[in-house]
């Protein structure tokens, strides 16, 4: 296994998120995922994926079961 850069360029942070589509890793830009513009590329933050990833946690009850639950 390599180690991995703080700073990915979209290559690297799409094979760290495990995504095969560009389209996936923009969807997160569109809901908040921050990076950096470096010259012309951007850069993407391993930490500010993986906070990412934590603030958009979804739990596997939905509104209707937890309404029922209580």
């Amino acid at each position: 296994m390599t180690k991995t850069s703080e700073y990915m360029n979209q290559k690297e942070a799409m094979n760290y998120l495990g995504f095969s589509s560009v389209y996936a890793l923009y969807e997160m830009v569109n809901n908040g995922l921050p990076y950096y513009v470096v010259g012309k590329s951007k850069r993407y933050s391993k930490r500010a994926i993986d906070e990412f990833m934590d603030q958009h946690k979804v739990s596997k009850m939905t509104t209707k079961e937890t309404a029922v639950a209580k």
